[in-house]
């Protein structure tokens, strides 16, 4: 066996003999060598195995991963398998092993075929008709020509992945040049996760293909379904006909789904606006009988390379680390006492020093962890936090301690600025191209601070003295903050002289309004703004505005709020977004609240159909209310509130109490309109969409407007831990990569709504009536033509107070750049039942109104 090598004319080697290289440590290049053609070797057969069993070709994938991880565990552990000739038996195993715990960890069962007990039910009867799951060639053939027609139900630049990926064969670092070469430069790293979601929309695909093509007498509501789609099968029609199945047998004909805010179709069982709505049981078990026939077929189709490609990468990933480690100088040994057993010569099989052989099993156990680290599932229902490396391989995160503020990208972290000192850095944030990092630097006690911003492509770096500044936010690559409360400045990253953003189209010179700026839209394109009247009975305070680069502005609500953002503690704070843009959640209390009064509470507003709840804490005491320090949303758009109890004699005496009365925060969690006290514990948090966790803990006073500096634990979703640092004052998660959602114009007139968000519900030109579509449910947003149906007033030959609401069609087209952004930029509305048609000469300007 010794130093046999592999190559093209080289004996096969053998299943023991893998084993037996992959388990000695003494060679690690051979040792890794030997973990890799244990990969290439059985991957396809573990993944097909996982499969078939499964009925699922997605969490065969995942499971397939894992499989993977934990036996290079097991084998850098030094354990292999009893019997090394059965390594394929061996790796199977593992695989059952981790089925088991993916249905644990999703509380989730095996989805069956429907049975007879289903006839009679109101959407369908009848039992499922499907076969045995197969991978043969003909029915390799058969899926390699379905995944071919569902590739062009894809998205432009999906449509361009698939093809090289899939059609062409090109591998990732391939496919990466070539984007470059055209004039798209992404990471590898980006191209494998394009190339991953890729195949997982195929395979939904798939589920909704094979059910549309299965004989649909079984039920009727499938047949209308697909009978509203006279063209070919598209992402229309994949869209629907999954809903019907899996979330909402009536999709599309009640008042409910089809306001739901989930657009991506891997993401359609978190819709929480179907609650009450229930799944096709005929046609969800039709679906899920399909997939599990096809699932061998797909997986061998989709995810072989792929998952092939990971495992490879975590290998690789995994021995470079331990080799660095190994590769280090071991720390010197504590100085040997000239007598005693240590003093005689050297025995010729001295064991390993101490510190070395430490430094070994550290590199064993690194590798051996970042092995798993590239397959992040969810955490385990019970499982304690493990502190491991996981930094190589989660989202970008900006932090400012209090000496520097640094960028952590999986690659590397880069100090990009000092912290001058005794300056503290209140707020950082990113642009919306995650291009350009801010942050606020106040001096000392006094009001004042410094804003600066730095462009991350080409390192340059501005800065602007302001005096009394608060509250930042990008909006494009201009930096925006607040003067003394009166005054909106808008910074250019050429580093000139601020402009002064002036309210337009909004009347508030009569007004004694201090402004605070809650942020900017996830688009990067409006800022949203909190006016509060400081006459207290101002009828334009207590109000929030979404506002334009020119300044134009119009209300998100048009009434006045009863609570704002920050309250009597610090107005203008503890303020969140939702992971899709369209909600805001802001901590607060009564504006002018006494600290004696009832618990903070949190607002939630949703952007686009002005709709808002307070829901107050839950009450612990009349004297010890609960407080708010900060507010989150986690992925899936649950709204998290991090508190603590106010302390007792502050109401008694006046007074804060040692150590300025500091006091342990607790996570609260709203759900269903009430709160739920977790067992998490933060002063601060923030999750990235796909599940990361960042969160700094500390004791809190009353008068910490901001929580004291604090260690940065980062968590994946496997509940693996890092810590960042020890001093942290702020951080941000960099925003996820620009889709090419488009938005609806934007606002070009006062008092408008809709404008300036993708898919609004309704629209309002701002003037009279007859310019209103309401109730808007659209399909195909983001192609060249989006199209909706909704209400609007039928104006045609009489009185606008006379018209009626009526059916109508809004066609939103001629996608392109509006100030910065892309947006459909002309709108046309017409009524079909009174003959009229789409004419693209009739149209609104939304993003000019001209």
């Amino acid at each position: 066996m010794g130093d046999r090598m592999w190559g093209p004319d080289s004996e096969p080697v053998t299943d023991r003999e893998l084993v037996a290289q992959a388990l000695d440590a003494s060679r690690p290049r051979r040792r890794k060598k030997a973990l890799e053609m244990i990969a290439e070797r059985y991957v396809r057969e573990v993944l097909v195995s996982t499969a078939r069993r499964m009925g699922d070709a997605e969490a065969a994938a995942e499971v397939t991963q894992e499989t993977f991880a934990d036996a290079c565990d097991k084998l850098l552990k030094g354990e292999g398998p009893a019997n090394p000739d059965r390594l394929g038996g061996w790796l199977i195993n593992f695989s059952r092993l981790r089925e088991l715990n993916h249905y644990r960890r999703r509380d989730a069962t095996r989805e069956r075929l429907t049975n007879a007990e289903m006839q009679g039910d109101d959407f369908g009867s009848g039992v499922s008709r499907v076969g045995v799951a197969r991978d043969d060639e003909k029915r390799l053939a058969e899926a390699r020509v379905i995944a071919s027609r569902l590739g062009r139900t894809l998205t432009e630049d999906e449509q361009e992945i698939y093809r090289l990926y899939y059609e062409e064969g090109l591998a990732v670092a391939e496919i990466t040049e070539q984007l470059s070469v055209s004039g798209r430069v992404l990471s590898q790293k980006t191209v494998q996760n394009k190339v991953t979601r890729v195949a997982a929309v195929v395979a939904v695909g798939f589920e909704a293909f094979l059910l549309v093509q299965q004989d649909r007498t079984l039920c009727r509501r499938l047949t209308d379904i697909v009978g509203g789609y006279p063209r070919e099968f598209g992402g229309e029609l994949r869209d629907h006909v999954l809903k019907h199945a899996r979330k909402c047998a009536e999709c599309g004909t009640c008042a409910v789904c089809p306001t739901c805010r989930v657009r991506d179709i891997l993401a359609i069982d978190t819709c929480v606006k179907s609650t009450k709505c229930r799944r096709c049981t005929v046609c969800d078990g039709e679906r899920a009988a399909l997939k599990a026939e096809w699932a061998p077929a797909i997986v061998i189709l989709l995810f072989v390379r792929p998952v092939r490609t990971l495992v490879l990468q975590s290998i690789n990933q995994a021995w470079s680390t331990a080799v660095s480690v190994l590769s280090s100088p071991p720390p010197a040994d504590p100085p040997v006492p000239p007598s005693g057993p240590a003093s005689g010569p050297p025995s010729a099989v001295r064991p390993l020093r101490r510190s070395m052989a430490k430094a070994a099993a550290a590199a064993v156990a690194t590798a051996a962890v970042i092995v798993g680290t590239l397959v992040l599932v969810r955490p385990e229902a019970a499982s304690p936090p493990r502190t491991v490396p996981i930094v190589a391989t989660m989202p970008t995160i900006a932090y400012a301690t209090d000496t520097q503020v640094r960028v952590q990208t999986k690659e590397k972290a880069k100090t990009v600025a000092t912290v001058e000192n005794g300056s503290t850095v209140t707020d950082l944030v990113w642009s919306a191209d995650r291009r350009h990092l801010g942050w606020l630097a106040k001096a000392g006690q006094t009001t004042a601070t410094t804003l600066h911003s730095t462009d991350l492509a080409t390192g340059e770096s501005r800065t602007w003295d302001c005096d009394g500044c608060a509250g930042l936010a990008f909006q494009g690559a201009n930096l925006v903050s607040v003067r003394q409360g009166a005054e909106i400045l808008s910074h250019p990253p050429t580093g000139k002289a601020p402009r002064t953003l002036e309210f337009q189209g909004v009347d508030l010179t009569a007004a004694a309004l201090q402004y605070f700026l809650i942020g900017s839209t996830a688009a990067g394109s409006e800022l949203l703004i909190f006016t509060i009247d400081n006459n207290v009975a101002g009828p334009d305070g207590n109000k929030l505005y979404r506002m334009t680069a020119d300044g134009m502005a119009t209300t998100v609500v048009d009434d006045t709020f009863t609570q704002i953002p920050g309250g009597a503690r610090q107005p203008g704070q503890y303020t969140a977004f939702s992971p899709d843009g369209t909600r805001l959640a802001f901590g607060g209390n009564v504006s002018g609240g006494d600290p004696c009064g009832p618990p903070d509470g949190v607002t939630l507003v949703d952007l686009d159909t002005d709709k808002r709840t307070t829901t107050s804490l839950p009450t612990t005491g009349t004297r010890s209310p609960l407080r708010i320090t900060a507010v989150w949303f986690d992925p899936r758009g649950d709204v998290l509130a991090s508190a603590f109890r106010q302390p007792e004699q502050v109401c008694q005496t006046g007074e804060l109490g040692e150590a300025n009365g500091r006091q342990p925060t607790s996570v609260y969690r709203l759900a269903a309109g009430t709160w739920t006290k977790t067992e998490q514990n933060a002063t601060t948090a923030q999750n990235t969409p796909d599940g990361w966790s960042a969160r700094r803990t500390a004791a809190v006073g009353l008068n910490d407007y901001r929580p004291p500096k604090s260690a940065l634990l980062v968590t994946n979703t496997k509940n693996q831990q890092a810590q960042l640092d020890k001093s942290v004052l702020a951080f941000s998660w960099a925003p996820p990569e620009q889709t090419a959602t488009p938005l609806l114009g934007t606002l070009w007139a006062p008092y408008q709504k809709g404008y300036g968000l993708p898919e609004p519900s309704m629209f309002y030109n701002g003037g009279s009536p007859s310019g209103i579509a309401r109730n808007l449910h659209w399909t195909s947003w983001g192609t060249p033509r989006a199209t909706a149906t909704g209400k609007a007033l039928y104006t045609v030959g009489q009185a606008v107070a006379e018209s009626p609401w009526e059916t109508s069609t809004v066609v939103a087209f001629d996608l392109g750049d509006c100030d910065g952004v892309q947006a459909y930029r002309k709108i046309s509305v017409y009524f079909p039942q009174h003959g009229e048609t789409f004419n693209p000469g009739q149209y609104i300007d939304v993003c000019t109104g001209l």
